[in-house]
């Protein structure tokens, strides 16, 4: 017969307490943490949304303090600028845009001031010295605890990271904009100052510009692309890779320049130099720089007048003739005795004739050569020579 067989008590055994509380307490910390971390999305999301429309409007507010002084200067009659305090958005908008009180559109009509934390928008534009200071005090960011600091620290961040121009007309905004968090109260505050125009350092940004001049201490400007001036005053060595484009240079001891380009702006400026000018090349002086002096302590040499080219011309060589700016347009030679031979040391030279005539584009030169024996005079042996010079008169 078969034997029944009965389960042992410990083979029937289910979840004690402790393991129930264990995944109990598991399971809660799960929910807690993912609720947690939902929050947390959360609250970036919205410190997000919250940031960018913070920094768009305040953006605004730059554009508005950059371009709203000069357009009411333009005026007829002129006004002055409006300083004073703003509520809302209204003042930065045109109609049709509800509740708009301004001039210019520099908010768009579609953008909305709601804030899901209780920001609003007060704005202080205040005299700062001869700048502009603006101050948007937004209120402390409030969620269901009240007043969130970790929320408004968030804001500002973002903020911050949304830095950039957002207007309706897209004008430019030089202004400095920043956003700060009272640690004590919580207020959200974003100001904009244009003071950063009279800041004394050059920003590398481009923002401002210099409003001094600049001593660089008997140190040199090296691999420079272009230098573009009305005037560069040198007290010591100009460098320049490539080009120096500029009215007036004034340099008391050295210029060096693989190129130096004398435009049209040019005309009738002087190049003064005390000591050297010193050219890996060539200096051209052509119509360009028609009218303009080189003067070199004191002497000046007027270029349109000045010889152009000297060379040795054999008897019947031939020149040919300079290219000449409107203001002197007669082209001219002169000449003078060379070396020259006549072959006959019996019969002495009396007298040399130097002659040339006039070929269309350039002359043709003759050496006349009169002896004892022959007073009418003859041609020069043909390797006998003159310097000829070129110039426009």
């Amino acid at each position: 017969m078969k034997q029944l067989r009965y389960a042992s008590p410990k083979s029937q055994r289910g979840i004690s307490l402790i393991e129930a509380m264990i995944v109990i307490g598991l399971s809660t910390w799960y929910m807690v943490s993912a609720a947690q971390l939902f929050q947390a999305w959360a609250n970036y999301q919205i410190a997000s949304a919250q940031g960018n429309k913070v920094a768009k409007y305040n953006s605004a507010v730059a554009s508005y303090v950059t371009n709203e002084p000069a357009r009411l200067s333009n005026l007829n009659p002129p006004q002055p600028f409006p300083f004073g305090s703003y509520s809302g958005i209204g003042w930065l908008q045109t109609p049709p845009c509800a509740g708009a009180a301004g001039a210019v559109m520099y908010l768009p009509c579609g953008f909305d001031p709601f804030s899901t934390v209780g920001l609003t928008f007060d704005t202080t534009v205040a005299q700062n010295g001869q700048y502009i200071l603006t101050t948007t005090i937004l209120g402390p960011a409030v969620t269901g605890i009240g007043v969130d600091r970790a929320m408004g620290g968030a804001i500002v961040n973002a903020a911050n990271a949304y830095a950039g121009s957002y207007t309706a007309n897209l004008e430019q905004s030089i202004g400095f904009t920043r956003y700060a968090i009272d640690p004590d109260t919580g207020i959200l505050f974003a100001y904009v100052d244009t003071a950063i125009l009279g800041q004394p350092f050059l920003r590398t940004d481009g923002t401002n510009q210099m409003t001094g001049n600049l001593n660089m201490g008997n140190n040199s400007l090296n691999n420079a692309n272009a230098v573009n001036s009305a005037t560069v005053n040198a007290s010591n060595t100009v460098n320049a890779a490539n080009s120096v484009n500029t009215s007036t240079m004034n340099a008391t001891n050295a210029v060096n320049a693989s190129t130096m380009n004398a435009s049209s702006a040019v005309n009738g400026g002087t190049v003064n130099a005390t000591t050297d000018l010193n050219a890996g090349r060539n200096v051209n002086a052509n119509a360009s720089g028609v009218g303009g002096n080189v003067q070199i302590m004191g002497t000046s040499i007027t270029l349109a007048e000045s010889i152009q080219r000297s060379s040795y011309v054999n008897n019947g060589g031939f020149v040919a003739k300079p290219q000449c700016p409107p203001e002197n347009p007669t082209p001219r030679i002169f000449a003078s005795q060379g070396p020259f031979s006549s072959g006959n040391a019996q019969d002495p030279i009396t007298s040399v004739q130097l002659s040339y005539t006039d070929v269309g584009t350039g002359w043709q030169v003759f050496i006349t050569v009169f002896t004892a024996s022959n007073p009418a005079g003859q041609s020069a042996d043909p390797s006998s020579s003159a310097m000829v010079s070129v110039t426009c008169g």
